[in-house]
């Protein structure tokens, strides 16, 4: 998430919580749509937060996601539904790697 080079968007969850098991679900179909778009530039991440501690961090609700793009490695928290339609949405005003590449 600190790459300079790359866009991150990540989902922090901690283990257990019904919130972060129904989300995965759509995480991980979102992270294959991202990846089969071929964006070298976005990376879709995923870590168990409750666990293990990423400095700079610090999540206050869980399922959270955060989005860190190249020039603000703070991170924008993601207010967008959770839904694969809002994921994208997210995305779309969020990313210009990924508006480049939906345009194609």
């Amino acid at each position: 998430m600190r790459d300079n080079e790359k866009d991150v968007f990540m989902m922090y969850i901690t283990p257990h919580n019904t919130k972060c098991e129904e989300l995965a679900v759509i995480w991980e179909k979102f992270a294959e749509y991202v990846k089969d778009l071929n964006t070298p530039d976005i990376i879709i991440g995923k870590m168990d937060a409750k666990n293990n501690h990423s400095e700079g961090v610090d999540i206050k609700r869980y399922p959270e996601l955060i989005w860190y793009p190249k020039d603000n490695k703070v991170g924008v928290s993601c207010k967008y539904a959770h839904t694969m339609e809002g994921l994208k949405k997210f995305m779309q005003d969020n990313s210009s790697s990924y508006r480049e590449v939906v345009r194609a």
